[in-house]
Formats: structure tokens, sequence, C-alpha cells
């Protein structure tokens, strides 16, 4: 199968789904000129040994080093169980996002135009995304946090350097 990247974008989403049982798989992004990226994907089953599929953490996913002053490739908020296998929340998720007072911000689109103070992972989906821009150079954590509704944290470690490009994923998003 294959996804098109609208031109001007630096994202494109898909999804897919296997209704019974558990698998491991493995996803590649790949284009002409454009270095490859994979993402191991595991989907537990709920009474055959896999996954308990009751989500009781939150994972953060992108790019650990961005540049200054420009929008980041997108960040990812998945929910897990106690195994670190994705899992679907029963109930819409608000995750509330910080950077620590770092002077950055929170949008949901790649030109950082709309800018979000959260982020919502829907019942029976597992993910949200977002993009971050910190204006100057520096470290920090980015941090998503449901508000002490059941979920632990998530958090990762930002740098900001300086430059123009989006960042480089640490993770397939």
């Amino acid at each position: 199968s294959s996804v098109a990247l609208a031109a001007s974008s630096n994202i494109s989403s898909f999804y897919f789904k296997k209704s019974t049982g558990g698998f491991n798989r493995t996803i590649t992004a790949s284009a002409t000129g454009l270095t490859s990226g994979s993402l191991a994907v595991t989907i537990g089953s709920s009474g055959s040994g896999g996954s308990s599929n009751q989500p009781v953490k939150l994972a953060l996913y992108g790019p650990t080093t961005i540049s200054a002053g420009s929008c980041s490739a997108a960040y990812s908020v998945n929910s897990q169980d106690s195994s670190n296998v994705s899992a679907n929340v029963s109930a819409n998720a608000v995750l509330y996002l910080s950077d620590g007072n770092q002077g950055g911000g929170f949008y949901s689109d790649y030109n950082c135009v709309n800018s979000v103070g959260n982020v919502t992972i829907y019942s029976g989906n597992f993910m949200a995304n977002f993009h971050y821009k910190k204006t100057a150079a520096g470290s920090g954590t980015l941090n998503a946090d449901d508000g002490a509704a059941g979920l632990a944290a998530a958090n990762l470690a930002v740098t900001a350097a300086g430059g123009t490009s989006g960042g480089t994923p640490t993770h397939l998003t």
C-alpha cells in the first residue's frame, strides 16, 4: 500500500486495523531521495496471552531535536497498556500539553498556525498528534498528561537548535 504526501507537507497519516488476534509487523516509509524510516508495531490480543488492552499510561514520540523558530514534524501521543502495547481508550481522553515554560507552543497543523493547549485521543483510538514550535534555542521537556483521569503522563526531552528544518523524527508517527 502507499500513502501520498501532499506538496509542501511534511506529514501524511494512515490507519490500519486487524480485527482478531495479535501480531507483530514493521511499517516502513520510503520515498525517492529521502531516508527511509521504520516502526515496529505490536498489536496484542485480549485473552490470548497478549495485551490486556486496558490503557494505563501515555507514550510520547517525535523528534528530539528541532530547529528553533520552525514548526516541528509531528509528535504522537499514544495510550498504552502495562506491556507498552498501544491500547484504545474507551472514552475520549483529553491530553494537556506543556513544555515546562520553555517558551514553545503546540499546534494542530504542520504550519504551526492553529495553536492548541490540548489534544484528544478519541474513544476507540489510541493516538493523537500535534506539532511544536520553540522560538529560541535550548532544551526542555514536552509533557502530555490526562489531568489525573487515570493514565500516567508521558515526557520527551527536546532540544531546539538553530536552523530551518522541522527536525528528525525518532519514531515514525
